[in-house]
Formats: C-alpha cells, structure tokens, sequence
C-alpha cells in the first residue's frame, strides 16, 4: 500500500491505461492460479493469492480512472457512475457464481472459475484493443515483442484518446 503511488508513477502514468489494465489482470490471473492449485497443501498460496489480486485489481482500478479522467471533464461524474455501477454489479455476480461453485466442488473449481473469469477479460481487453494492429505484429516478432509493444502503447495513445471521447458522445 506505501508503494502505490509510486508504482503508479513508474508504470500506470507512463503508459495508456490499457496497458496497465492488462497488466493489473495478469498480477490477478497470476495470483489465482498460485493460491488455487497450492492453497490446497499450504496455506502461502492463498496469501500469495490475496497479495496478487489486491495488487492487480489496484492497478486496474487506477487505471480505468485514469483513463476516465483524461476524457472531458463535464462528462466525468456520469462515467465515472456507469464505471463503478459496472465495477459493483461485475464483483456482486461474481461472488454469487464463486459462491456456488465452492459450495458443489470446492476450491480448486472455485479457483478455476475465478480464473476463468479473469481470462475472458483478458481476452475482451486485448480484442477490444485500439492496439490491435500492434500486438498482432508484436506476435509475429517473438524478440521484439517488448519493444514493439513500448512502441504500439506510445504511438497509439492519441488513438486510446479518440475511442474514449466517442464513448463519451455515447453516453452523453
């Protein structure tokens, strides 16, 4: 917690906040996937766990605000509402589900889900990318994966900007 700000110096600011929201949910999917399949026989999976996702959900939270307060400021209150209305609704479904799969096969299905979960919005981060074009070249290039992704994130931020205020014209 006395790290964050400046983890979000060093990484969040620097960066369109796509990129940190990817990577705030691989800290998550990391963190499932440790506590799940070794909370079973230790109990340092779950605290691995717990440390993970707190810090990934953090860094996507901060964020997705930040991206919220880079778009026009009349229109910040109501995107901001539609964010944390999404936020609340997605975290109450999700423990509903969790719930009831922990109850029928335990924890290791839980974890599963939980993962899962975090998959798909992994998935729909990247598909939904502005960047498309980039990552797509990046794979092509496994060895200049880094660089070419530095480059894609720095040169498509205006483009981040442009989706963003038509999401605005939308709601508005």
């Amino acid at each position: 917690m006395v790290l964050v700000p400046l983890y979000a110096k060093t990484v969040i600011d620097r960066f369109v906040p796509l990129f940190s929201v990817i990577l705030g949910e691989s800290m998550c999917l990391i963190g499932v996937i440790v506590g799940t399949y070794t909370g079973t026989f230790t109990v340092a999976g779950p605290i691995i766990q717990a440390l993970a996702i707190d810090v990934g959900l953090q860094t996507t939270q901060i964020a997705n605000r930040a991206a919220i307060y880079t778009i026009e400021h009349k229109a910040r209150n109501r995107l901001n509402t539609v964010y944390m209305v999404a936020a609340f609704s997605g975290q109450l479904m999700g423990t509903g589900v969790g719930n009831k799969v922990y109850a029928q096969g335990g924890w290791i299905q839980s974890g599963s889900a939980s993962a899962g979960f975090i998959c798909t919005g992994l998935v729909i981060s990247l598909v939904r990318s502005p960047l498309e074009a980039c990552f797509a070249e990046a794979l092509k290039d496994q060895l200049g994966v880094r660089l070419v992704l530095l480059s894609c994130l720095a040169i498509n931020q205006d483009v981040v900007q442009v989706r963003l205020t038509e999401i605005i014209k939308v709601v508005s």
